[in-house]
């Protein structure tokens, strides 16, 4: 695949499996923690590193971090995908969120852009960053 090639099918591809990532951690239970760990943990990449205002996390930490917030809802708007290669591709799109952490309301509007890596026939995030509008 050249550099930059837009395919169709595999940007939907990879669109759902972000969609369903989030859809994952809205539906997490706090009483089921470790199973919503384990289902969670399934889309990184070991390397992983997620990007934000206050933390760089590891993959360790993005997948402990959700014990503590609760995600009611979120929508994607602009989702696009570019693909870097054959295995790497860059997802970029605005999400908007209602969701708290320890109760405190971090809702809001963020350009978000997520780095996937194809590895033994599975799409792997290996970076996700997040920056609030307005």
């Amino acid at each position: 695949m050249n550099k930059q090639v837009k395919n169709d099918s595999l940007e939907k591809a990879l669109i759902e499996k972000e969609n369903a990532l989030w859809e994952t951690l809205r539906n997490k239970h706090p009483e089921r923690f470790d199973e919503f760990a384990e289902q969670f943990g399934k889309f990184f990449a070991e390397e992983y590193r997620g990007i934000y205002a206050d933390e760089i996390n590891t993959r360790d930490e993005e997948i402990e971090g959700p014990r503590f917030c609760r995600l009611e809802t979120f929508s994607f708007t602009e989702a696009e995908a570019t693909f870097l290669t054959d295995e790497t591709a860059v997802l970029v799109y605005k999400i908007v969120t209602k969701n708290f952490l320890k109760e405190r309301d971090i809702s809001g509007v963020f350009n978000a852009s997520s780095v996937w890596v194809k590895r033994d026939g599975e799409w792997k995030l290996i970076l996700h960053t997040e920056a609030r509008t307005g």
